[in-house]
């Protein structure tokens, strides 16, 4: 019995190769963008994260500088740790508005189970403005 071979029979591992690595690096991306997607849901679903931001869109200095709506970015950075009622919170929230675009930096800290914002301070792109949200003081009415 002779076998009789077909033309390019032999090159069908050329194709699996890359074919191969290409879905590997699919994967591999796939699980890097759900991990930051997992990550920037917990520190957006943080209790200093929203008082961060309640604090920005309720505050008129931020409104003038940025416009109104002022929304955040899809990305912050910073971290958080909380145990036992006690914890420590640094965050960096890109806000943006019609007008223009700044950066909050966040400090906060847990004491007895509640958060307390110490520092909030916007910074506004392409200006030399800084806005401290806790200093009701400079607040125009």
């Amino acid at each position: 019995m002779s076998q009789v071979r077909r033309k390019g029979a032999g090159r069908k591992w050329l194709w699996i190769v890359p074919v191969g690595c290409l879905g590997a690096l699919a994967v591999v991306v796939g699980i890097a963008l759900f991990v930051l997607w997992l990550v920037f849901g917990i520190l957006k679903s943080s209790e200093p994260y929203k008082l961060a931001m309640t604090m920005a869109q309720a505050d008129a200095r931020v409104a003038a500088a940025l416009g109104a709506p002022i929304e955040p970015s899809r990305f912050l950075t910073g971290n958080i740790e909380a145990s036992d009622g006690v914890g420590h919170a640094e965050l960096t929230i890109l806000l943006s508005g019609p007008k223009g675009r700044g950066s909050l930096e966040v400090v906060a800290n847990m004491s007895g189970g509640r958060w307390v914002v110490e520092k909030a301070v916007l910074t506004v792109d392409q200006s030399p403005e800084r806005i401290d949200l806790l200093d009701q003081s400079e607040e125009s009415p």
